[in-house]
Formats: C-alpha cells, structure tokens, sequence
C-alpha cells in the first residue's frame, strides 16, 4: 500500500473513532458516487452527506457500536491520480454486555486533487442496515 492512501486510510479510521463528522467528510470529493448491494447507485453530493452523517453516526450508537477498525487493504492504481482500494471494516458492537464483531467489505476509488486524496467512489459489499438487523443489534 502506497504511503498516501495508508495515511488516508488511518485519518479515516481517526475520524469514524472520534465520530468527528467534519473531519469524515472532508475525505470526499464534493461530489461521489455510492453504491451498494442492490445494484443502487448514486451522486451523493458533499453537503447532503455531511447532513446525513451525525444521524448515521446517532444510529449506529444505539446499536451498540464501540468502533470502526481498519482490516485487510489491497491497493491498486489505476492510473495517474486514481487508486483503487479494496478493504475490510470490523465493526465492533456492545449489546447485553455481549461483544459482536461484523467484517465488511467496501471498494472505495480515491482520487488526488491537490494533493490529497478524496473519495470519488464508494461501493459497500453488504447492506449495514440488513447487518445490524442479521447481528440482532435492532
């Protein structure tokens, strides 16, 4: 894994500890694209996210999320600018005193602009929603 995308990828992991919103969506370009198990995919716009995210993040701690740690990484480059990112996420939750672990899976595209690197695509491999209800956390 390349020096920037490793650095990228721990500030994530920092921010989704700290539930720092500000900091989370900094990390993507002004506009992205999602997509996710359906085959649904979407232009999410940086501003309609960054209001979305405190009540993603309220969500998932009342469902007993403790926290968000970084797994496996491939990288790849793509070409100039762009690299793909293959990955995995443990999630880690706290219901009735019971400590649940969830892996998943995400495929994100980063590209550099200035400098930095920002998210311009993002595909989860499972349904959070349709997790959270399987690990029986609802």
């Amino acid at each position: 894994m390349t020096q920037a995308v490793q650095t990228f990828l721990e500030n994530y992991e920092a921010a989704l500890a700290k539930g720092d919103s500000t900091l989370i969506t900094s990390l993507y370009a002004d506009s992205f694209m999602f997509a996710d198990p359906s085959s649904s995919v979407r232009v999410v716009e940086r501003t309609a996210f960054a209001a979305m995210l405190p009540k993603r993040t309220d969500f998932f701690a009342t469902v007993g999320l403790q926290k968000t740690k970084l797994g496996e990484v491939h990288e790849q480059l793509l070409s100039e600018g762009y690299h793909l990112v293959l990955m995995t996420w443990t999630m880690h939750f706290k219901k009735a005193g019971k400590l649940i672990q969830s892996v998943n899976k995400a495929t994100y595209i980063l590209a550099e602009q200035d400098g930095q690197l920002y998210i311009v695509f993002q595909l989860d491999h499972q349904n959070l929603m349709q997790r959270v209800r399987e690990l029986g956390l609802l």
